[in-house]
């Protein structure tokens, strides 16, 4: 991607953020499963190393230095193609609050912003935000790793994810890395299949982050407004998956 003077100066020309939009949109179609024949006609002048390079930047800062290598006419819309993408507020929070490289753990960091972005991408849902901090306690080189607690809303139901890989999982049967929470506008009394504990209640242990607004109750107490613990991101992804079926 060519840089000018605005851009060697830190500014973002309306081009350039239209360019990181539209390597998103495509990334985000990507995980979706589109097909290449629909990608092209939204994009017409893509090429597979474009695809490609869309797809590994998905998870970067909006500021990172591989959108210089991206070819912005490539990545133009064709003209019957009205711009629709929205950066969330979770996507300028992560670019305002990049964790340093100093940190021996910050792939944790990114791949949690990674994941998060998936999850978005798979609810086809732009309503994503911040709702809390926490502190993953990482195993040796021990690191104290500052974290988001994230809100992903469809309509119908909000979800709540905390995810720690340190110290506080271990505390845990089956070292459970997730607290997912979910608000749902009706119950939810479809099968489970063993996800979670449905008779547990996370409020006495406290869960920084989630605690008060997004913490909830066990799933036996309320099946429309709970918070469980589960084991992976697999288990976060089907929960999600159901709990946003016909919601």
């Amino acid at each position: 991607m060519s840089t000018d003077e605005d851009e060697d100066a830190g500014w973002t020309t309306l081009e350039l953020l239209r360019t990181q939009i539209a390597v998103r949109d495509v990334a985000r179609m990507m995980l979706q499963g589109a097909p290449k024949i629909e990608l092209l006609a939204k994009y017409p002048e893509l090429r597979d190393q474009d695809i490609a390079l869309a797809t590994q930047i998905a998870s970067a800062p909006l500021d990172s230095p591989l959108y210089e290598e991206v070819d912005e006419v490539r990545f133009r819309r064709h003209p019957d193609h009205a711009p629709r993408v929205q950066i969330s507020e979770f996507d300028k929070w992560v670019g305002a609050h990049n964790i340093p490289e100093t940190f021996e753990y910050g792939k944790g960091w990114w791949d949690y912003v990674e994941l998060v972005r998936r999850f978005a991408a798979r609810l086809d849902t732009d309503d994503v935000r911040v709702i809390g901090h926490y502190v993953v306690d990482t195993p040796p080189p021990r690191e104290l790793l500052p974290m988001p607690a994230i809100a992903l809303a469809i309509p119908g139901v909000t979800f709540a994810l905390r995810f720690d890989f340190g110290s506080w999982s271990w505390k845990h049967d089956d070292r459970s890395e997730w607290v997912v929470s979910v608000d749902r506008r009706s119950p939810y009394r479809g099968p489970l299949f063993g996800l979670f504990d449905e008779n547990r209640d996370l409020r006495p242990i406290g869960v920084d982050g989630l605690a008060p607004d997004f913490l909830f109750g066990s799933y036996r107490q309320d099946p429309s407004r709970f918070s469980c613990l589960l084991r992976d991101e697999w288990d976060v992804a089907t929960l999600l998956r159901l709990m946003a079926h016909e919601a």
